[in-house]
């Protein structure tokens, strides 16, 4: 896809945004079929498992983190994440 995935998710601000980020999501796994974690388990499992290591990160940063954008960063990772 032409625009990375993580900075399309760095644009998400609210429950709109978060759901036209899905949109994309689901356009660039339907283009770009070569994603690293290709089926819906191994997608869901990285996507967890990138949340999980990056939660303790910067806790500064992240009390002023949007929830939705955070979302979106976390289902992104989902795609190459290992």
């Amino acid at each position: 896809m032409k625009d990375d995935m993580f900075n399309v998710a760095s644009r998400v601000q609210d429950e709109r945004s978060f759901l036209e980020f899905l949109h994309v999501l689901a356009a660039d796994r339907h283009d770009e079929t070569a994603w690293e974690n290709s089926t819906i388990e191994a997608f869901l499992d990285a996507a967890a498992a990138w949340g999980e290591v990056t939660a303790g990160k910067d806790a500064a940063a992240k009390s002023n983190e949007n929830p939705w954008q955070r979302c979106a960063q976390i289902l992104s990772a989902g795609k190459f994440y290992e």
